[in-house]
């Protein structure tokens, strides 16, 4: 049946307002629907995806569809659409990488109706955020001299949520060139793992080293620092000593 619920507030001065909400309520069973939870945090890097389930009640006949709609609850001035992979009346939602913001969560909505009777299912997704506040530091005696000058490198300070820990580092290098198709060919300096300084001993030239900071998640920081090499300089007795060595 139809409902009409009615509220009027009053001021002491007699001035009074009024509004009215009108209900139908339709008799049946209504359509069920739920969305899978997701483990943990996301990466904003990554696509996110949510599984929705939805079935017609018991008192639908054969041949009968449902209308989903997926939308976005929490305040926020994206799109829904406009982040999608997917069509809004789909029953998963896959979301673009890099459309959400990291540290935020957000509650989306999946509505299932029929016949006027409908049914909605909320689920909160976190985002994970990349290890933060610290920094990367290169120590070394100057000038720094190829095969000669010992360089350490150090990741300090770094920050995470306690469940994001513990933090990894790695370390690599490439040459300072403005040759693009070189700009992405770097040489691991070891393998990615707990410790956070590692050294090298540079060969002469200019230099692009690269320390990158991830979470249990692979949310990942990176931080580059330049050098400069100088060439080794031979006097007399040294070119000796190499000859005879």
């Amino acid at each position: 049946g139809i409902y009409v619920f009615q509220a009027r507030a009053y001021k002491a001065d007699g001035e009074q307002a009024t509004t009215t909400v009108t209900y139908l309520i339709k008799s049946g069973a209504l359509p069920s629907v739920k969305i899978a939870d997701l483990v943990g945090k996301q990466n904003p890097t990554a696509k996110v995806a949510l599984l929705g389930d939805a079935a017609l009640p018991e008192d639908a006949p054969t041949g009968a569809e449902l209308t989903l709609s997926w939308s976005l609850v929490t305040d926020s001035p994206i799109v829904l659409g406009d982040i999608a992979t997917t069509k809004l009346n789909a029953i998963n939602l896959v979301l673009q990488p890099n459309a959400l913001a990291p540290g935020a969560t957000y509650t989306f909505m999946l509505k299932a109706e029929f016949d006027g009777r409908s049914t909605t299912a909320t689920a909160n997704v976190l985002m994970n955020r990349a290890p933060f506040g610290g920094g990367f530091v290169l120590e070394h005696d100057t000038p720094v001299v190829a095969l000669t000058t010992e360089v350490a490198l150090k990741a300090v300070n770094w920050a995470d949520d306690p469940e994001d820990k513990p933090l990894k580092y790695s370390f690599a290098y490439r040459a300072s060139t403005a040759d693009a198709s070189l700009q992405s060919s770097y040489t691991s300096l070891g393998k990615k793992g707990l410790a956070s300084r590692a050294t090298w001993l540079p060969f002469e030239g200019n230099w692009i080293i690269v320390c990158r900071i991830s979470d249990v998640y692979d949310a990942t920081t990176r931080v580059d620092q330049n050098l400069t090499v100088a060439a080794v300089v031979l006097d007399a007795s040294k070119a000796a000593n190499l000859l005879t060595a």
